[in-house]
């Protein structure tokens, strides 16, 4: 087990007695140099505990008073953990529509494993990450066949839906969810800034002088493809560009459907100049059906993605895409799955553009002239 630093004890012993009512509401923690005399520790060592109670959601610093007790939100002071096992639990999805390409490509999107490196990292090897995944339906009708009974907390990631949500908590199990976009439910989670983050990017292409701008999405009852498709919608409507229905696709999250989908919006009278890919692997391959006929990125069509993979710098040109920022995710996701407490707070990691090679800028004359087409 890794060592018991010393801000970890003055964490400890505020923590337990904020959680315990010693103090209540918007009350006043002692002075920072009250505590450094209390625990006989260093400034620097105060300083560290009261800022991870912060991030917890436990005080708030306020300027010329000190520290406040945040306790206006729901809390649970966890029980000792039976062991040192938490569950990553994968929910999968149906999709919609079943395509059959008879184009195959060898890719794998691999940001869960960049979750995970950062997770583990995050804890100091002190636990134990059991990674599974279930179908909803498979879930609650064989849960007492599955480890998650034995198990406490649980890191609930891919199609989360509100009833997965509603049974594990039916099962006093402690859950932090990832990308948790049901609003009205009283759940600790971390995501990504889904909507603004694509919406950043369109506006980047939008900037750059491009006006007649596609989307192609993801599996239309999932999550994130509904929030990347609302940014970019969102920017357009913004920047008082029309949103045509004819640029807009929905497939699902591959390179194969980025390859056929491209291709149906090379056919169109009027082609794109720009469009916005779900993911890295969509964007592979529209850029491969670009190529294919006989067109170039970023010369005749740019190619934005999304997730910052690997592919990204293999591809040529070299793929501008947003980075969602996955290794503070999975520290986010650390601190929350191993703190003493559950809230149902929420903690948002803002995505990154990484700007590459696939974009061209465009003059503002042929922009303006765009529009009015």
């Amino acid at each position: 087990m890794g060592k018991d630093f010393l801000y970890k004890k003055v964490y400890k012993k505020l923590h337990s007695d904020i959680v315990k009512n010693v103090y209540d509401n918007d009350d006043l923690l002692p002075s920072e140099q009250e505590l450094c005399n209390t625990f006989d520790v260093s400034l620097i060592t105060v300083r560290r505990a009261l800022n991870e109670l912060s991030e917890d959601g436990l005080v708030t610093k306020v300027r010329g008073k000190g520290t406040i007790v945040q306790n206006d939100f729901r809390k649970v002071e966890l029980p000792a953990r039976r062991n040192s096992n938490i569950a990553v639990l994968e929910l999968g999805f149906k999709a919609q529509r079943n395509f059959k390409y008879p184009h195959r490509y060898d890719y794998e999107n691999l940001w869960q494993n960049r979750i995970y490196k950062s997770l583990i990292k995050a804890t100091e090897k002190d636990y134990n990450f059991l990674i599974t995944s279930y179908y909803l339906d498979k879930l609650i009708n064989d849960y007492d066949n599955t480890p998650l009974k034995d198990l406490d907390r649980i890191l609930l990631m891919g199609e989360v839906t509100k009833e997965a949500i509603d049974f594990l908590n039916s099962k006093k199990k402690y859950v932090v969810v990832y990308n948790n976009f049901y609003r009205d439910l009283d759940v600790c989670t971390v995501s990504n800034n889904e909507r603004e983050a694509s919406k950043l990017g369109v506006e980047y292409l939008i900037k750059q002088g491009h006006s007649n701008i596609a989307s192609i999405n993801g599996v239309i009852n999932f999550g994130e493809s509904v929030e990347r498709s609302m940014g970019f919608q969102e920017a357009l409507l913004d920047n008082d560009l029309p949103i045509n229905s004819r640029n807009i696709k929905w497939g699902d999250m591959t390179p194969e459907s980025g390859y056929y989908l491209t291709k149906e919006l090379l056919e169109l009278n009027r082609m794109p100049s720009a469009i916005f890919c779900v993911n890295d692997g969509v964007a592979f391959g529209a850029m491969d059906a670009i190529k294919e006929a006989g067109l170039k990125c970023p010369e005749d069509i740019s190619i934005l993605g999304h997730d910052n993979s690997n592919v990204c710098e293999r591809l040529e040109p070299g793929l501008s895409s947003i980075d969602p920022c996955y290794d503070k995710i999975g520290v986010e996701l650390a601190r929350k799955l191993t703190r003493n407490i559950w809230s149902c707070d929420e903690t948002i990691v803002k995505g990154e553009l990484i700007i590459r090679d696939s974009i061209k800028s465009i003059p503002i004359q042929n922009k303006m002239l765009s529009t009015h087409l």
